[in-house]
């Protein structure tokens, strides 16, 4: 099948899907995307993606309802929204569409408008034609080009291809849908992603910073022992302070003091460096905690949805670990902090994307005979079974689930009923009474695949 035949097929399963009803919602993902929704085709959509990889246009099943706000959309929208869709068809037998629509005014004129979608790798092309005029098109191009493209000129198509290469974008176009979500969500909140890989960059020197003051503050403990040697040696070293070096370890004629002094001096240093390493403790484990739980958010960001963002942003403004500004924030109807599931072998698999989800889904859905997940030593999503008696099969899946949330392959997880699981005073952070400890060398199960099928609370 070459690539004119596979646009026909798609044409085809445009109108039976959509043709002849009426144009819902139009959205656009990217500013090389349209996605239209049909009062037609319930839980369909159609596609028209000018990526110039391979432009196409096609229907499809996901559900896509986010969108950027540009001004080719906002025209598209104005004209197009509540049109009558009539008719779809090829144009001189090329990689062009034309899809024909009536749009009925508030004093009811009717007026007919052809969206023309030029899908050529090297340059694709939406116009608006308005009573076969262009109205307004994504890229337009002067009289003095050999296909111009010009408000209120007639459409004319180009020289037509001689030969269509053969159709071998099968798996593109069906990943399309995904690929251009991860990108309109990485583009959007972007923002959060760099405050926190700065956040972390910033946490993990001061660590290190910490770890070496810690040294050297350790190293100042042995100044305990010269203070008490001083003073052992008291005497001898009032009468020769030469011969601290053989005494003592240390030559103290340096320091310009006398030895009952010079101990007090020592006692000094010894006890600010363990006063010191008291707090030093505390800053690192503080310090090292905020690592470990920006490295969990940023494990699982790949796997964000846009409702993932929004609870992530509320946790984080409670938090006050950085600060970001994101740009037309979404208004969605959602329920904030429901997590996820898998259905496996009738079971489910719960898990937490961010510490919301994780305190929903651990103490408010599982019961105290289900059983707790979670990667040791490490802050990541809980993991939760809904049942009394798993399998061993649904053990290891839930066991390499947690461990693939905190994009490791192998690693120790604790295991133990939800009756003893306990909340910690910080949203997310549990106690465990008890646990069983698990190791898993190698992740087997294919989530990339299986996270197609999750399904939430």
């Amino acid at each position: 099948m070459n690539i004119y035949e596979k646009l026909i097929e798609n044409i085809n399963n445009i109108k039976n899907e959509f043709l002849h009803s009426f144009i819902n919602k139009i959205y656009s993902p990217s500013k090389l995307d349209l996605v239209i929704s049909f009062s037609k085709g319930k839980g369909k959509s159609l596609i028209i993606s000018l990526n110039t990889t391979y432009p196409f246009i096609n229907v499809i099943d996901d559900k896509i309802n986010f969108s950027n706000t540009t001004f080719f959309l906002n025209n598209i929208k104005n004209k197009l929204l509540n049109s009558h869709f009539i008719d779809i068809s090829t144009v001189n037998g090329d990689n062009i569409v034309k899809m024909d629509f009536i749009k009925t005014t508030e004093t009811y004129d009717k007026i007919h408008y052809s969206l023309i979608v030029e899908l050529f790798k090297a340059n694709p092309n939406i116009i608006l034609l308005e009573e076969n005029k262009i109205s307004f098109a994504l890229r337009y191009r002067g009289i003095e080009t050999k296909h111009p493209i010009i408000h209120g000129l007639s459409y004319l198509p180009p020289q037509k291809i001689s030969e269509f290469k053969e159709f071998n974008k099968e798996e593109f176009v069906s990943n399309y849908p995904k690929t251009i979500e991860d990108s309109y969500l990485k583009e959007k909140y972007n923002p959060i992603l760099i405050s926190l890989k700065r956040k972390h960059k910033s946490l993990v020197t001061k660590v290190k910073k910490l770890i070496e003051e810690k040294e050297k503050a350790k190293e100042n403990l042995v100044y305990k022992d010269y203070g008490e040697l001083i003073l052992s040696y008291l005497d001898e070293l009032n009468e020769n302070p030469g011969s601290s070096t053989e005494l003592i370890g240390i030559d103290i004629t340096k320091y310009n003091l006398n030895p009952a002094d010079l101990s007090q001096k020592f006692f000094k240093i010894y006890k600010k460096a363990k006063t010191s390493l008291k707090m030093l403790d505390q800053y690192i484990d503080e310090s090292q905690n905020e690592v470990d739980y920006i490295e969990s958010i940023l494990n699982c960001t790949s796997l964000y949805k846009e409702d993932d963002y929004l609870d992530l942003i509320d946790e984080l403004k409670e938090r006050k670990i950085v600060e970001f500004k994101i740009k037309n924030p979404a208004n969605l109807k959602k329920n904030p902090s429901k997590p996820y599931y898998f259905l496996k072998n009738g079971v489910r698999i719960g898990f937490g994307k961010n510490a919301k989800q994780n305190n929903e889904l651990t103490f408010k859905l599982a019961r105290k005979n289900d059983y707790f997940v979670h990667i040791k030593d490490l802050h990541g999503s809980h993991v939760v079974i809904f049942d009394e008696n798993p399998s061993d099969e649904i053990i290891t899946f839930a066991l390499e689930l947690a461990l693939y949330l905190s994009n490791k392959n192998d690693g120790e997880l604790q295991y133990t009923k939800i009756s003893n699981v306990k909340k910690s005073g910080t949203l997310g952070l549990v106690n465990l009474l008890k646990y069983e400890s698990y190791t898993i060398r190698k992740i087997t199960n294919n989530f990339n695949e299986l996270f197609n099928e999750v399904n939430r609370f």
